[in-house]
């Protein structure tokens, strides 16, 4: 073999290798609102829901209604125009007025009913397991949890309790659950039932109806003992015909949950009596109008009378 030869398989044997290809850039994260939606005019629906997103609006015939490039713009988006509700919170009158359902202003200018919506990721992302994690702080949604193991939801209140037949779906004890505010609705003798308006979340799903608002427990309303457990705290049910009545909620030190029922008399039918709470070890004092009385709190609380 001739030197030049050599020289030659040298080269070869020590040139560099290619570089390898450059990995595909991944795909930018999308984030869909889908609405569940049924009524008359659903495409002007979802082209108002499209303008309320702005460029984030699909023009689409699906039930997604806008992309977004995170959960958290995804959210606001579906507070402000999907949740918005014009219901009071806690007001000390009677509020027999028009129940809110979701997206209300598009129910009103399309005759389109939405009982919920979803906020899908792609590629999969799991939601934080507190709500403090994903929901914007300035959100008007109030934590709770459902007292009841699994009740039905309703699409718009009544003065007596439905039966189970004629809710839209069921939320349960370990759903996200969130009040946006209260309504009642009162029968010919002027008896009132008060309803909580909320909104659940399971998995990616959100769904919107009523519960009577004594099942609804509010996170914040908890009235602590000084070591935590027991705490109590009192929900309006029904208020009329020269009564009304409240359900006290008692969380136990061994975890469980009772409920006391309370009635006292009043002179205002359209409005709630004051009421007050407090906890000291293990006795509450109850304070309804004019009327006051300490409670042990304990596993009887379920089986004692229903009256002050």
């Amino acid at each position: 073999m001739t030197p030049l030869s050599l020289l030659a398989l040298s080269t070869v044997a020590w040139a560099e290798p290619a570089p390898p290809p450059a990995p595909a850039p991944a795909p930018a994260p999308v984030v869909r609102v889908d609405v569940r939606a049924y009524g008359d005019d659903l495409a002007g629906a979802r082209a108002a829901w499209a303008s309320a997103a702005g460029d984030q609006g699909t023009a689409d015939t699906g039930s997604v209604v806008a992309t977004f490039a995170t959960r958290t713009e995804a959210l606001a988006f579906a507070i402000e125009t999907l949740t918005a509700s014009s219901l009071p919170w806690a007001p000390p009158q009677t509020t027999d007025v028009a129940a809110p359902t979701l997206a209300d202003e598009v129910r009103r200018a399309h005759g389109v009913r939405v009982h919920g919506f979803s906020i899908t990721s792609e590629p999969d992302a799991p939601w934080p397991s507190e709500p403090h994690q994903w929901l914007p702080p300035e959100a008007p949604w109030h934590r709770g949890t459902l007292a009841a193991t699994s009740a039905p939801l309703f699409a718009a209140p009544a003065p007596r309790l439905p039966s189970a037949g004629q809710s839209h779906a069921r939320v349960e004890r370990d759903s996200d659950v969130f009040e946006l505010g209260h309504v009642d609705r009162c029968d010919e003798a002027g008896t009132c039932l008060r309803w909580s308006q909320i909104v659940t979340r399971d998995g990616d799903a959100f769904t919107g109806g009523y519960v009577p608002a004594y099942l609804f427990v509010p996170r914040a309303d908890w009235v602590p003992s000084a070591t935590d457990l027991p705490r109590a705290q009192l929900r309006p049910s029904t208020l009329g015909r020269g009564e009304a009545t409240w359900v006290l909620w008692v969380r136990l030190p061994d975890g469980t949950l009772h409920q006391h029922t309370l009635t006292v008399p009043t002179t205002t039918p359209d409005r709630w009596p004051a009421a007050s709470l407090t906890v000291d070890g293990t006795t509450a004092t109850v304070e309804l109008g004019q009327t006051q009385r300490q409670l042990v709190l304990d596993a009887s609380l379920d089986a004692r009378p229903e009256d002050l």
